[in-house]
């Protein structure tokens, strides 16, 4: 084989073994991670996708605790893609008083959180989104529901 064959070879195999390793990295969970309760909260506030307007300010402590104790129940298995985190349709910001403990959202098949100075996503049935837009009392769009 030549020395011009060689080198083509060489090339085209460390290609294909890149193109490889970056598959396998692609399916890959990186950064998996759990979190801690998020503890005292007051308020909810639900904001739309780019987080500016504000939907519905939840303030009434028994609904307050189930929203709490619905993203309690998921403080495990959050990953950050290496594509990058979904950004949700609707999200919860959650307070203590003034001070911001962290962000819950959904679009439509994943939950995307905002905690302890991270962001992270995991996946989501329909009717885990449902039962989380229930909660907070607005549609998949983000209006404001009946409760």
């Amino acid at each position: 084989m030549s020395k011009g064959r060689k080198a083509t070879a060489v090339i085209v195999f460390v290609i294909m073994l890149l193109a490889v390793t970056a598959i396998v990295l692609g399916h890959h969970k990186w950064n998996r991670r759990d979190f801690s309760t998020l503890g005292p909260v007051t308020s909810v506030t639900v904001v739309g996708p780019d987080g500016s307007k504000q939907l519905v300010k939840i303030t009434d402590q028994q609904v307050v605790f189930q929203i709490v104790a619905f993203v309690d129940s998921r403080r495990t298995d959050w990953e950050t893609p290496w594509y990058g985190i979904p950004v949700p349709t609707v999200t919860a910001e959650f307070f203590d008083g003034a001070q911001f403990k962290g962000s819950f959202g959904s679009g439509a098949n994943f939950f995307e959180t905002q905690r302890e100075g991270v962001f992270c996503s995991q996946s989501a049935s329909p009717s885990e989104v449902r039962r989380f837009l229930d909660l907070l009392g607005v549609g998949g769009d983000g209006q404001p529901t009946k409760r």
